[in-house]
């Protein structure tokens, strides 16, 4: 049997949610306390972070440059320190681009200069930086481990043996000092995909590679306090651990999606393991047929999510190889003991490159259209109403404008659209059915505003630019 292996650890905790978002078109969306969050992306050379609140609005956007002036650089992930508004923003500039991860040669190290800049939230300001250079294969997995440290873990490979890695591990601190916590030969892993995370004062490593599923332990110096293993039958090396946090007690979630009398991605089984990985409970189902073919749906490790408000699974699944616009795709949602609650069928974004995305505590469809990204909540309640579909017959254009801005409106349905300031000031309100309504920003200044239409139960926010 081929199986593909995707895992999760889960965690219980309630928040209020938006229905839809508008953000940067493949931005990286960073998770806040209490309802807001961070995006952010890379464009010429520079990192454009934007703080989007809980009902959509642009709380404060601005561009985070290298220190050296380097160019060629890339963003690498936003992490913080625990119980404050300190967040770690994390560059880098390859200066060996010919070698692995941005070359070809994957036994040897990259010489990688890292900017680690300190942003405080509450303020909206980079108050210091750390740059310094790593011979490594790159650092891409921040453990965000206590109010003084978030650990990184470069991937070492100077030892050569391959397929086994090494880590090596150091503390970064909020007064910017980056210090080693254990040499490199303490911890190997192999190169199969892994990941990394934090329960109270334990390091947890996990790993899934061919045949096997690995857990281990170790204290905050990285000494291994307990290995857990188990066989998962997969005949796949590239499977990947994704992680949420507990439910009732430290446990994790584990989708195996296989194949079964030679149809591919025919059995689906999901089941919950305790963090020793001793089995809980599982379920084996037939994955879903799509009408009208003897093909059955497909998902990936980046389509499966938690919603821990309502306790559910969400699958995003779709038939292979399809074109985005020709693709049927669905969701299907489960409750925690794996009966399935509803689906729905998803009709907008460029569908190959749709995903889920954990937020606040729900779980958004992220989608990608020509200008940016949506992030629509998803729940069973949904799957009963247009909200999906709606934004579908909705188009705002042009975005950046100069003048006027239009919204088609194909359903012909009455809307009520408001143009708001960052700051929620409302600027212009129109209510019609028309086909096609425009709103004048002419005289407007320049900066970034707040579209908010709404029509029999809908609601949308867009952002948009006058320049």
């Amino acid at each position: 049997m081929k199986i593909l292996l995707f895992v999760f650890v889960i965690i219980l905790e309630n928040s209020f949610a938006q229905n839809i978002y508008t953000i940067q078109k493949d931005a990286i969306i960073y998770d806040l306390p209490g309802g807001d969050f961070l995006t952010a992306k890379h464009i010429n050379n520079k990192t454009l972070l934007t703080h989007i609140g809980l009902t959509g609005n642009v709380i404060w956007e601005d561009s985070l440059a290298f220190q050296l002036n380097l160019d060629t650089t890339y963003f690498c992930w936003i992490a913080g320190f625990k119980n404050s508004d300190e967040y770690i923003i994390s560059m880098m500039k390859d200066l060996s681009p010919n070698t692995f991860p941005w070359g070809g040669n994957q036994n040897d190290n990259d010489t990688l200069i890292y900017q680690f800049s300190k942003l405080k939230l509450s303020t909206h300001q980079f108050i210091d930086h750390l740059i310094d250079t790593f011979e490594t294969q790159g650092i891409s997995r921040p453990i965000e481990f206590s109010d003084n440290s978030i650990i990184l873990t470069p991937l070492d490979q100077s030892l050569g043996i391959s397929p086994y890695i090494n880590l090596a591990s150091f503390s970064l601190a909020p007064a910017m000092t980056l210090n080693p916590i254990a040499p490199i030969s303490s911890v190997t892993i192999h190169e199969a995909p892994w990941s990394a995370y934090k329960f109270n004062d334990s390091i947890y490593l996990h790993q899934s590679q061919e045949f096997s599923h690995d857990i281990s332990k170790y204290d905050s110096n990285f000494n291994l306090l307990q290995d857990n293993y188990a066989v998962i039958t997969t005949g796949e090396d590239w499977n990947r651990a994704f992680y949420q946090n507990t439910i009732s007690y430290d446990s994790i979630f584990v989708f195996t999606q296989g194949t079964t009398g030679g149809s591919p991605y025919a059995e689906w089984r999901m089941d919950w393991r305790k963090m020793d990985l001793s089995e809980i409970n599982h379920t084996i189902i037939s994955s879903p047929i799509i009408p009208n073919t003897n093909w059955n749906y497909r998902t990936s490790f980046d389509k499966i999510a938690v919603d821990k408000t309502n306790r559910t699974i969400l699958v995003l699944a779709n038939e292979d190889g399809a074109n985005d616009v020709d693709m049927i795709q669905k969701i299907f949602i489960y409750d925690y003991s794996f009966n399935l609650l509803c689906e729905m069928p998803i009709t907008i974004g460029f569908k190959s490159t749709n995903t889920l995305v954990e937020l606040n505590n729900r779980v958004y469809l992220k989608t990608i259209n020509l200008t940016n990204s949506e992030l629509v909540l998803v729940d069973c309640q949904m799957a009963n109403t247009t909200e999906v579909f709606y934004q579908n017959e909705l188009l705002v254009y042009p975005n950046p404008t100069a003048g006027k801005i239009y919204v088609t409106n194909n359903k012909q349905a009455t809307l009520s659209i408001t143009l708001l300031s960052s700051e929620g000031k409302v600027i212009n309100f129109k209510q019609n059915n028309n086909l096609i309504v425009d709103l004048d920003m002419t005289e407007v200044k320049n900066g970034i505003y707040i579209l908010s239409i709404e029509s029999e139960g809908f609601k949308q926010n867009k952002r948009i630019i006058k320049n």
